[in-house]
């Protein structure tokens, strides 16, 4: 199967977004609830799990 690859710009103005973004929700005070940070966690564990066991190597 190919892999699909991003262009490294689109993957830095990706992330540089989303940092802005969690700083802006920061400075107005608002914060994941504690059930919220538990179920993304759970997501990426989720995610983590599934990619072990085939060839796609580190996520």
């Amino acid at each position: 199967m190919a892999k699909r690859t991003i262009p490294s710009r689109e993957v830095r103005e990706w992330q540089v977004a989303h940092i802005e973004e969690g700083l802006r929700q920061a400075e107005a005070g608002i914060f994941a609830e504690e059930r919220e940070v538990s179920a993304a966690f759970a997501r990426g564990r989720k995610l983590k799990s599934f990619h072990d066991g085939r060839r796609f190597g580190p996520l």
